[in-house]
């Protein structure tokens, strides 16, 4: 399973809102709620999308990007697989909100092994809380 980002570029309300309607429409026809439920962290705030793929979904996800770029190739500013930077740097830049489904997905791939080399990688005083549980869990 991977984390990818797609992060929109700054868009003009009218863009916005076509953009909007043009996803949500595509977003249903590739991928299940429960596949965007279960799987996807939407921030409009920040016009970002974070999914957690497997490669079935990861193949939509492209597709999905395809369709955007067609609509307007200047509305995605980033798209790219930032499973390294969650798990193995703890640089949750891209997407700095809180997100119990970011948490999840570090959970679910790490052990004590990943943890104990982030710390001679990044310092202990990177360690994140999730990180941290994993440790004492051991």
């Amino acid at each position: 399973m991977k984390a990818v980002i797609l992060k929109f570029s700054e868009l003009s309300p009218e863009l916005e809102n076509r953009l909007e309607n043009f996803m949500y429409q595509k977003m249903q026809e590739l991928f299940s709620e429960q596949e965007q439920e279960k799987n996807m962290i939407q921030d409009e705030d920040e016009a970002t999308l974070v999914a957690f793929v497997d490669e079935d979904q990861h193949k939509k996800l492209n597709q999905l990007v395809g369709a955007i770029k067609f609509f307007s190739n200047s509305v995605i500013e980033k798209y790219e697989d930032v499973t390294d930077k969650f798990l193995y740097q703890n640089d949750f830049s891209d997407y700095s909100k809180e997100s119990n489904k970011i948490n999840e997905f570090v959970k679910m791939h790490l052990d004590t092994d990943a943890v104990l080399e982030k710390i001679t990688n990044l310092g202990i005083d990177k360690l994140t809380n999730v990180d941290r549980s994993i440790l004492e869990s051991s």
